[in-house]
């Protein structure tokens, strides 16, 4: 079995395209579920839309944070989960969490306006959101479209893995 096929730790990963994505997105998320966290709004009458906002950045910050595993450790290599179409599966991931990330943007921005109406200054959170679910609606169109054209999905080569063949 080649090193390639081996379970394993991968640093190429943190520096590959995926990688790059799933850690700024994993990050984004992160601050999307700490600002509707810290607004309270299930303390408020009729902000129980908001609940869908707040479950797309649980979704994707423990969903990204499981491929961040996956990924790094080269958990794509067990016989099992080697089978399963990865770049199908990547592209339609992305195309529904670009779309849930649309809803939790109009919710926001409905929540922002709604907000008005109650003593607080809890509308900046969710204007936040919403600029943050609009940031990461595009990145998660733009990476399926870059997944869908490219050839393989798997990190590059870290580089310091092995030796090289060079010829002396």
């Amino acid at each position: 079995m080649t090193d390639a096929n081996r379970v394993g730790l991968d640093l190429g990963f943190i520096r590959s395209r995926i990688g790059i994505f799933k850690i700024a997105t994993w990050i984004l998320s992160l601050v999307v579920l700490i600002i509707l966290s810290a607004s309270q709004y299930w303390s408020r009458p009729g902000s129980g839309a908001l609940v869908f906002a707040h479950f797309v950045a649980t979704f994707v910050v423990i969903s990204q944070l499981i491929s961040i595993i996956i990924y790094l450790l080269k958990l794509y290599n067990l016989p099992l989960i080697k089978r399963l179409p990865w770049k199908l599966m990547e592209v339609g991931y992305a195309l529904l969490c670009a779309v849930f990330y649309f809803i939790a943007m109009a919710i926001l921005g409905w929540g922002a306006e709604n907000e008005k109406l109650y003593v607080g200054d809890v509308e900046g959170g969710f204007i936040a959101g919403a600029i943050f679910s609009a940031v990461l609606l595009v990145g998660f169109v733009l990476f399926a479209f870059f997944t869908f054209r490219s050839d393989s999905i798997r990190s590059q080569p870290d580089g310091s893995s092995g030796p090289s063949n060079v010829s002396t």
